[in-house]
């Protein structure tokens, strides 16, 4: 399918996204979610988009497609990526949340409290959750819309419970005041712990020694989870490094693996011109050893000839090498001196 096709290109699977990458896709998603109706579909490339444009994509979802909202936000937790409860996955989990919290629609209280309940680790949250949670909710939709959801009745002691403390945390971690609701529990509280010690002086002196330790812890609280809050900012940014640094070692290691490729191609290139210089060598020495062969043929059958033209004149030599030298003779070695070199020359042996 075309769609999917170019969004793969776009939002290719474990790979670092750029926000002008994800901008592109959202048209896209939308192409895809308007003509197959697959929210699973959908919801696989959701988490490969970056938290804003995560944010910008169910705006425009909101606008375009409302009734695909619920079905969204169910695939979307489905997803193996999210199942992971990473950072990443808690970050879009709550810009989801402040999308539909910001349009006041009652799916976004239900969305948010899913959210903090996948991200919530042994009745506790984390100090990147709680950051989170003040980030990309309560600053988006403003403190007051946030405090405003506790207003409302629950369905169940848990889930309110679970609303109180991610509010007093990220209180404590802003350092802004608690909600009403927790300010009234914390008060009414304290009142009936006075009620009951009013009538001893010392109990209450012990109380109030207490109360002071308590707003110490709490301050110092405060402070360390502003020391915590600063680390995992340190830490965020550590970790976008090392992803940065990751990209470009595998480039390093791409470019590599393409300067292996070139060398082994010159090596062979290499090896093949040596097998082809050694084949040359082989037929040149063969050929100079049939050259030398036929050389020494040539000049045995020179041989052969001039022994059977200078045999006459080699006759007469032997027959009147013993006699006395008169005219007569000295003609007849004459006549063959000649003979034997016009023989000489007609082999070609040119003796001036």
């Amino acid at each position: 399918m075309k769609i999917i096709a170019e969004l793969d290109g776009l939002l290719p699977k474990g790979a670092k996204i750029s926000e002008a990458k994800s901008r592109k896709a959202i048209p896209l998603l939308m192409k895809l979610l308007a003509e197959t109706q697959d929210s699973a579909a959908v919801s696989e490339y959701i988490m490969r988009l970056s938290v804003q444009e995560c944010l910008n994509f169910f705006k425009e979802a909101l606008r375009l497609f409302p009734e695909k909202i619920e079905s969204l936000h169910t695939a979307f937790r489905a997803t193996e990526e999210y199942k992971k409860n990473s950072k990443s996955a808690n970050a879009r989990g709550f810009v989801i949340a402040a999308v539909l919290i910001e349009a006041e629609l009652e799916i976004g209280r239900t969305v948010l409290m899913l959210t903090l309940a996948d991200a919530e680790r042994r009745g506790k949250f984390s100090p990147s959750v709680i950051e989170l949670f003040w980030n990309k909710v309560v600053e988006y939709c403003g403190l007051n819309k946030i405090n405003a959801l506790g207003d409302r009745e629950w369905e169940n002691p848990e889930m309110r419970d679970r609303f109180s403390r991610i509010m007093r945390d990220a209180a404590a971690l802003k350092h802004e005041p608690a909600p009403q609701a927790i300010t009234e529990e914390i008060n009414s509280q304290a009142s009936e712990l006075f009620k009951t010690l009013k009538n001893s002086n010392d109990e209450a002196q012990r109380l109030s020694q207490t109360l002071d330790e308590a707003r110490k812890l709490s301050q110092t609280l405060i402070e360390n989870n502003g020391a915590i809050s600063n680390l995992m900012r340190q830490i965020g940014e550590r970790d976008a490094r090392i992803s940065e640094l990751a990209t470009e070692v595998q480039e390093r290691d791409r470019r590599i693996s393409d300067l292996r490729s070139d060398v082994s191609r010159a090596e062979r290139d290499i090896e093949a011109e040596r097998n082809q210089v050694n084949d040359l060598t082989g037929r040149l020495k063969t050929l100079l050893k049939m050259d030398g062969i036929s050389q020494n043929q040539e000049l045995a059958t020179l041989k052969t000839d001039l022994a059977k033209s200078l045999k006459v004149e080699y006759a007469d030599f032997i027959n009147n090498k013993n006699a006395e030298c008169d005219q007569d003779i000295f003609g007849a070695y004459r006549g063959s001196l000649t003979r034997i070199f016009k023989t000489l020359r007609r082999f070609g042996i040119m003796i001036d």
